[in-house]
């Protein structure tokens, strides 16, 4: 179904979400800092992210800015999976950009809910994306000819005459 990526220091804690994870049809890939985290996501096309907060070296809400910041990675699903339960830092993950925020010991079938719902949005935000991109071609470029439409030139030509003067 979907590329998960799950971002974990303790070995348990992956492996269980990782049993969880295939038996919902998902491949799972790990990183057990925010470092290795960051370096999967631009090696791999992940779907989603679940992401604990108190790791060695960069921490979870570091890492999710890092995440956040590269305008390729804006729209990736980023889940809190985390035993902290501080409002501080369920606050801080969600205004930093995380989709949800859940505490361990978590619920695997509300666990996996909040990842379709995230997946979800993933999928409508991409689909927006390209329906945006064909508008934009189709708004610019006549179908018959496969030249600029007027408007499109003259917007195109003032940019130039400004670069003149």
């Amino acid at each position: 179904m979907a590329l998960i990526l799950v971002v974990d220091d303790v070995e348990d804690n992956r492996v269980l979400l990782q049993l969880d994870l295939e038996d919902d049809g998902h491949d799972v890939l790990f990183a057990d800092s925010g470092e290795t985290a960051l370096k999967q996501i631009e090696q791999h096309d992940v779907d989603l992210v679940l992401l604990d907060i108190n790791m060695p070296g960069m921490g979870g809400l570091e890492a999710l800015k890092c995440i956040k910041r590269n305008p390729a990675h804006e729209n990736l699903p980023i889940i809190m999976v985390t035993a902290n339960d501080l409002n501080t830092h369920v606050v801080q993950a969600l205004d930093a950009g995380a989709n949800d925020y859940i505490t361990k010991p978590y619920s695997a079938p509300v666990l996996a809910a909040r990842m379709r719902t995230s997946l979800r949005l993933k999928r409508a935000l991409d689909n927006l994306r390209r329906a945006n991109k064909r508008l934009e071609v189709m708004a610019t470029i006549d179908s018959l000819t496969g030249l600029y439409v007027r408007r499109h030139f003259f917007e195109l030509a003032n940019k130039e005459v400004a670069k003149c003067l």
